[in-house]
């Protein structure tokens, strides 16, 4: 019955640590990861930037996510959205708000003293 009780524990633990290290490593990815095409305006016109260089081809993400080079995101359902200047499309087609820009906004609101 001990040795019952035992390997549930160790089960138990090792679930919550496999569980831990999904969830950082999701988050790495979604929010602020390497791998964001993010929209910048630059001179009156808005640009998508990858790896600090400006997109020149319109790209396809794994999941079939559409990112075009006029900052156009194109789900795989078909619904066509617009990047604004500051906005982000992570590895999963997610629109992010580039860290960066969140920061400023959030100075923003506060009030002057």
């Amino acid at each position: 019955m001990k040795k019952l009780g035992f390997v549930l524990a160790a089960c138990l633990y090792l679930s919550f640590a496999a569980a831990q290290n999904s969830s950082d490593q999701l988050l790495a990815n979604n929010n602020h990861g390497t791998n964001n095409y993010c929209a910048k305006m630059k001179d009156g016109k808005m640009m998508i930037m990858h790896d600090n260089q400006e997109l020149t081809a319109d790209v396809t993400l794994d999941n079939g996510v559409k990112i075009t080079t006029a900052g156009d995101v194109i789900q795989t359902d078909g619904k066509k959205r617009m990047l604004k200047s500051g906005e982000c499309v992570n590895s999963f087609g997610k629109v992010i708000m580039h860290k960066k820009t969140t920061a400023k906004k959030d100075n923003e609101k506060m009030p002057a003293k």
